[in-house]
């Protein structure tokens, strides 16, 4: 072995056991699996699709009103950005 170290305690790993990634674990079935993949996915898309119970009423309400605030917003501010530089006595660049 060697001079510095004792390895007697070291318990070697076994040169049979060591295999291919690709060729380790048991046979796979692709029929099953797709299958499988087919299923999950119809499951989890059945499940996170929104039902009507799912949401109280206002909710649809609120959306549609924060969407119109949101666009309202967005003018109010480009119309007094505009409206500070024509009364500073800027040009405005386009």
């Amino acid at each position: 072995m060697t001079k510095d170290k004792d390895l007697s305690n070291v318990i070697p790993f076994p040169k049979n056991r060591i295999v291919e990634r690709s060729t380790a674990g048991p046979k796979k079935d692709q029929k099953f699996l797709d299958e499988l993949h087919k299923q999950q996915t119809k499951e989890f898309v059945e499940t996170s699709a929104t039902d009507g119970n799912s949401f109280f009423k206002g909710q649809i309400f609120i959306a549609k009103v924060n969407h119109f605030l949101l666009y309202l917003s967005i003018f109010t501010i480009t119309i007094s950005g505009i409206l500070k530089k024509l009364f500073m006595g800027e040009r405005l660049n386009f």
